[in-house]
C-alpha cells in the first residue's frame, strides 16, 4: 500500500509489492524550501500480508439494504482482559471489529494494569469497523511498528483517559476514516487520539484521514477509576511525559489538534490532579511534521506552558499552518 504524495488528498494504493512492515521515505521525495528549512514530503510504503492472518469477508449483506462496505460491521476482534501478559506482533488482521459496539476492537487490551512486559508490535490492521488498537485500563505497555490501514474511528485510542506511561512508537495510520457508529468525536476521527498526555508518543506516522493525524487530551475528566493505578482523574491536566518527532500529512482537517469537546476544559498541564498549579506541569510537543493538510496544527484555548516547539507546518489548505485560538 502506498499513501498519498503532494496535493492529492486522499489517495492510496493498495498493494502488496515489499516483505516489510513500512519505509517512511521511499518513493517520490518532493523537496520545499520554507524560511530556511527544508521540507521533504515522502511517500509511504507499507505491506500488509503477514503469515498469520485473523479475519473473514462476509458476503451475507453485499449489495443489500444499508450496503456501505459490503458488510454489516460485525466481525472478529481479540480481547485481552485481566491478563497477565500479552503479547501479539506479525498478525495479518482485516475486517476486524464491530460497529455499534463499545469494547469489540480489533486489538485490544482490556483492564489489565500493569503491563511492562506486553506487547502489539509489528501486525498488519486493516479495513476494520471499529479502530485499529485500543489501549484500556493498561499501563506500561507498548505499541509499536504498527500499521493501520483504511480503519474507521480513532485509530490508536487511548480509551479512558487515565491509562499513562504506554510507549507508543513507530507505528503508522492510514486513510483513517469517520465513523457515525462510535463515539461523537469519532465523526472527527483521530489517527492517534492521546486522551492523557503522561505517555510516551514518539515517531509515529499519519498519513491521510479525513479529519485529525494527532488529537492530544481533550477529556475533561477519565472514564474509570482502578485504584491504585490511577493518578490522573482529570487528564486535561495531566503533564506531557514525552510527545516528539512525530508526522502527519494529507489531513482533511488538522495534522495536530488541542482541543476539549468537553465545556470549560481546557489542555491544562499542571503538577497535581484536577487543578492547576504554579509552576505548571511540562507542556512540550516536540518535532512535529505536518504538510497537506487543511491546517498543519492548532491549539484551540489552552492554559499554561504548552509549547509547540521545532514545528515545521507547510502547504495547508488554510494560510495559517501553527495557529493558537484563545476563547
Amino acid at each position: 500500500m502506498i499513501s498519498s504524495e503532494g496535493y492529492v488528498r486522499y489517495t492510496w494504493v493498495s498493494t502488496q509489492i515489499l516483505p516489510l512492515m513500512f519505509v517512511l521515505g521511499t518513493g517520490v521525495v518532493t523537496t520545499y524550501l520554507y524560511f530556511a528549512t527544508t521540507i521533504e514530503m515522502k511517500l509511504t510504503v507499507t505491506c500488509l500480508t503477514m503469515v498469520t492472518r485473523i479475519g473473514a469477508i462476509k458476503t451475507c449483506y453485499r449489495n443489500k439494504w444499508n450496503d456501505e462496505v459490503g458488510s454489516d460491521q460485525f466481525d472478529v476482534h481479540l480481547l485481552m482482559h485481566y491478563i497477565t501478559r500479552g503479547r501479539i506482533s506479525n498478525v495479518e488482521i482485516f475486517h476486524a471489529g464491530q460497529g455499534f459496539q463499545l469494547g469489540r476492537y480489533p486489538l485490544h487490551f482490556h483492564n489489565s494494569g500493569n503491563q511492562p512486559d506486553s506487547y502489539i508490535s509489528n501486525n498488519a490492521i486493516y479495513d476494520t469497523f471499529n479502530r485499529a488498537v485500543t489501549m484500556h485500563g493498561v499501563w506500561n505497555a507498548t505499541i509499536e511498528w504498527n500499521v493501520a490501514y483504511n480503519c474507521m474511528g480513532h485509530n490508536y485510542f487511548i480509551e479512558d483517559a487515565v491509562e499513562e506511561d504506554l510507549l507508543i512508537q513507530y507505528n503508522l495510520a492510514v486513510k483513517t476514516k469517520q465513523s457515525f457508529s462510535l463515539l461523537a468525536s469519532d465523526q472527527k476521527a483521530a489517527a492517534f487520539w492521546i486522551t492523557n498526555a503522561y505517555n510516551t508518543i514518539q515517531h509515529n506516522h499519519a498519513a491521510g484521514g479525513a479529519q485529525v493525524g494527532f488529537w492530544p487530551p481533550e477529556s475533561g475528566h477519565s472514564n474509570a477509576d482502578c485504584p491504585p493505578i490511577v493518578r490522573s482523574h482529570c487528564p486535561v491536566f495531566t503533564p506531557v511525559k514525552r510527545w516528539y518527532n512525530n508526522t502527519a500529512h494529507d489531513m482533511g482537517l488538522y495534522g495536530f489538534w488541542i482541543f476539549s469537546q468537553v465545556e470549560h476544559y481546557r489542555f491544562n498541564p499542571s503538577t497535581s490532579d484536577c487543578r492547576p498549579t504554579w509552576p505548571p506541569g511540562n507542556g512540550l510537543f516536540e518535532n512535529g511534521k505536518f504538510w497537506n493538510c487543511l491546517r498543519g496544527a492548532e491549539i484551540a484555548d489552552s492554559g499554561d506552558n504548552v509549547k509547540l516547539k521545532n514545528f515545521i507546518a507547510a502547504s495547508h489548505s488554510c494560510n495559517n499552518g501553527i495557529l493558537c485560538v484563545s476563547h
